[in-house]
């Protein structure tokens, strides 16, 4: 046996010693599975790309409809105290331009969710994967 130098092998593993090799068969099985390893490991990469890429737009479709709802509930607090203090000139003119910034909102809104939505499945399918490196069928399935 030959001097051996730790090898650190993953995160939590190191190796002090030559590996045994142990035969289980006689070599005449076929190992099948290599196909769904490697679409696992394709869809690991993938997920692992689009949720790099949709992260930072989903933060920042989050952070302008915060910015839309803040816009909103200021105005719609102006339009109370219009409508509280009798100036029905300035609650009309208003209305409009509250109509048009809730339409707006929800265009905005509808448009985040299907973004999420897609972020989300990313993401599910990607820590899926992670928590059950050990499971090739269940991931695979």
């Amino acid at each position: 046996m030959s001097e051996f130098l730790p090898v650190k092998w993953g995160r939590n593993l190191t190796l002090y010693s030559d590996p045994g090799i142990f035969p289980i068969s006689n070599g005449t099985k076929f190992y099948g599975s290599g196909n769904e390893t490697r679409y696992i490991h394709n869809m690991y990469v993938l997920t692992d790309q689009k949720v790099k890429e949709l992260e930072p737009q989903v933060k920042s479709m989050a952070a302008d409809l915060t910015s839309h709802q803040e816009k909103i509930t200021r105005l719609e607090s102006r339009i109370k105290d219009m409508k509280s203090t009798g100036n029905i000139s300035g609650f009309n003119a208003q209305e409009p331009v509250y109509n048009a910034l809730i339409s707006d909102y929800n265009a905005r809104l509808a448009t985040y969710r299907q973004i999420y939505t897609i972020y989300e499945k990313y993401a599910l399918i990607h820590n899926y994967i992670i928590e059950h490196m050990d499971d090739r069928e269940g991931i695979y399935a």
